[in-house]
């Protein structure tokens, strides 16, 4: 992954997320603008140790944006309020086996919980990259 700065049309500071290859044969797509103006990169590694256990992980103020994924592809239930992914309370959502989760680029989640659970895989770890 890597962030590319660039002004924008009045002189502030913005940033692109890009990784991959382009169908161009181009070295990176450039996915979206980050919300303004991300100037910090935090990785998280969220060790899901047990199975129906809930695990969180506190987002930073001014978060401009979010991805993750299971280090093992394992599907994941995620949330954004407590109590609704150890023993599966609607409203949650599913990661996919091999998914990941994006953030929309315009959300703010500043000050932001999310919370996590893996139904059967003990020892699965969720990797966060999160903008601020």
């Amino acid at each position: 992954m890597t962030a590319v700065a660039f002004l924008d049309g009045d002189g502030q500071k913005k940033y692109l997320e890009a990784s991959g290859t382009g169908t161009s044969g181009d070295p990176y797509i450039f996915r979206r603008v980050l919300a303004g103006g991300a100037d910090t990169i935090t990785i998280y590694n969220i060790s899901l140790a047990s199975p129906n256990t809930e695990y969180s992980q506190a987002l930073p103020d001014d978060c401009a944006g979010v991805e993750f994924w299971s280090r093992n592809g394992y599907p994941v239930r995620f949330a954004f309020e407590t109590g609704k992914v150890a023993t599966p309370t609607p409203p949650y959502l599913t990661l996919r086996a091999n998914a990941f989760y994006e953030s929309p680029g315009m959300i703010n989640l500043s000050s932001s919980t999310l919370y996590f659970a893996t139904a059967g895989s003990a020892g699965d770890i969720i990797e966060m990259i999160v903008w601020s």
